[in-house]
């Protein structure tokens, strides 16, 4: 994202007390609705608890993933518009220049729709396991 390592642990920091608000604040007032509505707290809050654990950071991860939506482009500094020619390179060669890297070529290229899974179960599988370990 071109961050440096300030900006990043803020990003980070940002994220996870998101996901504590979320789990503290959301979860107890999910609840209180449910309860209005006839639903049992116990299932209100495993509800509230899937959605933390589970659906936003699938969510986050299909959005972001190489493979799905690719969102990363969007945040990453060398795709925006402003920083033009990032990745143009070229190399000559006996029969003139050729292009190998370009910017629509990082930047613009289609998702790999048949990626989409893998790209999603690794970076959950390494959330999940760090999850474990702590």
């Amino acid at each position: 994202l071109g961050l440096d390592a300030n900006q990043m642990d803020w990003v980070q920091w940002t994220g996870s007390q998101a996901l504590v608000l979320a789990t503290n604040f959301g979860v107890p007032w999910l609840t209180k609705v449910c309860w209005r509505s006839g639903i049992s707290p116990m299932m209100s809050q495993m509800l509230g608890r899937t959605l933390v654990v589970w659906v936003l950071p699938l969510c986050a991860s299909v959005s972001m993933a190489d493979g799905c939506f690719r969102g990363w482009a969007a945040w990453w500094n060398p795709c925006q518009p402003e920083s033009a020619g990032t990745f143009d390179k070229s190399i000559e060669t006996l029969s003139g220049l050729v292009k190998v890297l370009s910017k629509q070529a990082v930047c613009d290229s289609p998702p790999a729709w048949g990626r989409c899974g893998r790209d999603v179960i690794t970076k959950l599988s390494l959330l999940y396991t760090r999850k474990m370990v702590l």
